[in-house]
């Protein structure tokens, strides 16, 4: 009887085990119940999976005994190092490299990997870096760029503070806006001609959903569509929670004294060149992914790629083929990263997408909601929509051009 537990037991617990970690390091929903699939299908009779943003139903026929199994997750944060470790793991337990009950451990080593001791210091260096690479392409000056580096650390070392206090973790968006705006507003006192509303969607670039976005779309688009509606509200309440920060923080400052916000338009020109603000945005989000070190290079030259695909796209065919065209590219170009390397085709994609996720339209859509401008709103709305559904289009063709051959 005891070796009849066993042969169920130990495969369940792995392929929970695997799920759980999964979910825990950013994967999508469809990508862990691909994942699942492909070890259930070596070691189980019969299978079902079910995964939302906040939950993992579990179903497996082995020696003839159903185990069913419900596991309570919340969402957390992206990290790309330690999926791809829990991955490679997966694989070499899979292809018989590895036992089961090795890999079960290896596994609880990876989770259990602790942070280093200047990564807080290291996190807020990347997240001003973020904003400067993405500041670069919206602000009109050096000024600009200076103040967009000045609230981007504050808005970092706001978020390493917060972290540390469960009780006001929830209100960690609304907080670091608030506060971001405040000052940007207040600033317009001394330097009347800086462009505000670029400046603050400059400096909370880090915090805006666009990716939870993104990847809410292909959750709906391959029919996991509780997962993909849970994720998309989840996305939009953060949206929420950071315009309506913005918002108060103004209202804030006008109130101290009578502001007047710069009305700038158009494109600026570039203050740097766009190859060394990419690069600066790719190496940014892949230390704030925590991707492996020996993955940063492939990180950037996917940035470069999908940015510089959407931009001629755009050029060519208009704004929202130009996007079709870079997710295109860069699926086409992750997934070739996967094939030939082994490795999760996320550890690129997910970065690389960085520069043409649709969040900053959102982040506008809302605001110009909060401001009472109707038609504004609905246009941004509009805009935010076909720029996202143009997006996962193209990352479904890139699918269709070069197939991973991986769950990840």
């Amino acid at each position: 009887m005891l070796n009849t537990k066993s042969r169920y037991s130990e495969p369940l617990e792995f392929i929970l085990l695997v799920g759980r970690s999964l979910h825990r390091y950013g994967a999508a929903a469809h990508h862990i119940e691909a994942a699942l699939f492909g070890l259930a299908q070596k070691y189980c009779d019969e299978y079902e999976f079910f995964v939302t943003p906040t939950a993992i139903i579990s179903s497996v026929k082995i020696d003839g005994e159903w185990q069913s199994r419900l596991q309570r997750v919340t969402p957390g944060g992206i990290d790309l190092g330690k999926l791809s470790l829990v991955d490679d793991v997966g694989d070499k337990v899979t292809h018989g490299v590895m036992n089961m009950q090795a890999g079960i451990e290896q596994i609880r080593k990876i989770n259990r990997i602790p942070e280093g001791r200047f990564d807080p210091l290291i996190r807020i260096l990347f997240f001003m870096v973020a904003s400067l690479g993405f500041g670069g392409f919206l602000v009109f000056d050096w000024l600009d760029l200076a103040v967009v580096g000045v609230l981007g650390f504050v808005a970092a070392i706001m978020g390493e503070i917060i972290a540390l206090i469960p009780n006001i973790s929830q209100v960690k968006e609304f907080l670091i806006s608030f506060v971001v705006s405040f000052l940007a507003l207040l600033l317009i006192s001394v330097f009347p001609d800086l462009t505000v509303n670029r400046i603050i969607l400059s400096s909370l670039i880090v915090l805006i959903p666009g990716l939870s976005l993104t990847i809410a779309l292909s959750e709906i688009a391959t029919n996991n569509w509780l997962a993909g509606t849970a994720r998309l509200m989840g996305a939009a309440a953060e949206l929420l929670k950071i315009s309506f920060g913005v918002v108060v923080g103004g209202l804030a400052a006008k109130g101290i004294h009578n502001i007047p916000v710069s009305s700038i338009e158009g494109q600026p020109d570039f203050l740097v060149p766009e190859i060394f603000l990419l690069l600066l945005s790719g190496l940014s989000f892949s230390y704030l992914f925590r991707n492996l070190r020996r993955d940063y290079i492939w990180v950037i030259i996917g940035a470069c790629l999908g940015y510089y695909s959407s931009q001629l796209g755009a050029y060519i065919f208009g704004r929202e083929l130009g996007v079709f065209w870079g997710g295109a590219c860069l699926a086409a170009f992750s997934n070739g990263f996967a094939r030939y390397l082994h490795r999760p085709a996320l550890t690129v994609l997910i970065p690389g997408l960085i520069p043409m996720v649709p969040g900053s339209i959102g982040f506008q859509s809302l605001t110009f909601m909060f401001e009472h401008d109707v038609m504004a709103t609905m246009a941004s709305t509009f805009n935010l929509v076909i720029v996202a559904v143009a997006l996962v289009a193209g990352l479904t063709v890139g699918n269709m051009i070069v197939h991973p051959r991986r769950s990840l």
